[in-house]
């Protein structure tokens, strides 16, 4: 049974807490990549990790309060140091990896105006972008105090005998659930990405009310290619099945787009019943899809595929429930979803289990 009586109570951290120690061998989160074994982690093992690297961020002089960035490509670690951020009362805020397609000198525009904007504290990211972020710091009216890299932290330099469950022991007395919580950005879609501070309260309280409307289950199963710095990925894909303690697999959106099939490979492998898609994805997945790829995958446990972040196009949903119709998709799991980062993520929401409803307009 999921306990839905304290979503709006206490911290994010608090109710992770309370998964850890009532369902510690309960699958949390499981790190999808293609062609190997998944790094599967339970409550307690999640816990227990992010509770040692709190400790590391702490070490290296991060505190409560401070901005914490991660940019840190598709990686099991990335998990447990988002919940070590919020363990030790400091804000995360997911930032996209510099990718190919992107330029150097743009990225680090993008990356200043944002730190100039958000007051970013602290980078967490890899050593291997290091030379193209570290000038940022003692660029004018940088706000950026250091860049850490925690995928190199010996998993020794820290006190593994630390407990999950020390963390925010002082500081929880205090705490408020109206506290800063998390930092996510808007889509740029008009400008520059605005940042957009949210509250513990925010957080758990439209998780709790988008699962009401989704109709969320313990039996359910979330699987996603969402990049966590937007908030289709960080909210719906992330924050909302760890706030009701049920698995979400994660995998790489850039494995995704050169091979659009893996995301219905984990829906069937996993038993998915719940997955967000900008409606791009619709068109790219019926068009790209061949059917040898498709051998043995079955879509009959989807029960809401939730078109969202792109204006809704009933073609898409047309050709791709007829695409994969005969492969288990039911036509009334094509859900749609308003959403902005602005409101924490949605604003409206199809009813689930009867398909979205057309609306025909002239372009004139």
């Amino acid at each position: 049974m999921i306990d839905t009586e304290s979503f709006s109570e206490g911290l994010l951290w608090h109710r992770w807490m309370r998964h850890a120690e009532h369902t510690p061998d309960r699958e949390a989160i499981v790190h999808y990549v293609a062609g190997e074994a998944a790094v599967r982690w339970t409550w307690g093992a999640l816990l227990a990790r992010a509770s040692v690297l709190a400790t590391g961020l702490l070490a290296n002089g991060v505190k409560p309060g401070d901005v914490c960035a991660v940019m840190i490509r598709h990686h099991p670690e990335v998990y447990p140091l988002y919940l070590a951020i919020e363990a030790i009362g400091a804000i995360p805020a997911v930032l996209a990896y510099p990718n190919a397609r992107l330029h150097p000198d743009k990225f680090r525009q993008g990356l200043s105006g944002m730190a100039r904007v958000s007051g970013l504290d602290w980078i967490l990211t890899e050593e291997e972008i290091e030379e193209l972020i570290a000038p940022l710091i003692s660029a004018p009216r940088s706000t950026i105090r250091g860049l850490l890299f925690p995928l190199e932290w010996r998993r020794e330099v820290v006190d593994s005998s630390v407990s999950p469950f020390d963390h925010h022991a002082d500081r929880g007395r205090s705490a408020s659930p109206d506290d800063p919580c998390l930092l996510q950005h808007s889509s740029g879609t008009t400008g520059l990405q605005k940042g957009v501070m949210l509250s513990h309260r925010s957080v758990l309280e439209h998780v709790q009310r988008y699962g009401r409307a989704i109709e969320l289950s313990e039996s359910d199963r979330v699987v996603s290619w969402l990049p966590l710095y937007h908030d289709m990925g960080l909210i719906a894909a992330f924050h909302l099945p760890l706030a009701w303690g049920i698995p979400t697999v994660i995998l790489d959106p850039f494995e995704w787009v050169t091979a659009p099939v893996l995301l219905l490979q984990a829906i069937s492998r996993e038993a998915g019943t719940l997955s967000w898609l900008p409606n791009f994805a619709y068109n790219l997945m019926a068009s790209r899809i061949h059917d040898d790829e498709m051998d043995g995958v079955k879509l009959d446990t989807l029960r809401a595929l939730v078109n969202c972040s792109e204006p809704v196009r009933a073609a898409s949903h047309d050709m791709f429930a007829k695409r994969f119709a005969r492969f288990g998709l039911r036509r009334d799991a094509l859900a749609a979803c308003y959403a902005m980062a602005e409101t924490t993520f949605a604003v409206s929401q199809t009813v689930i289990g009867r398909e979205a409803p057309t609306f025909s307009a002239s372009r004139d």
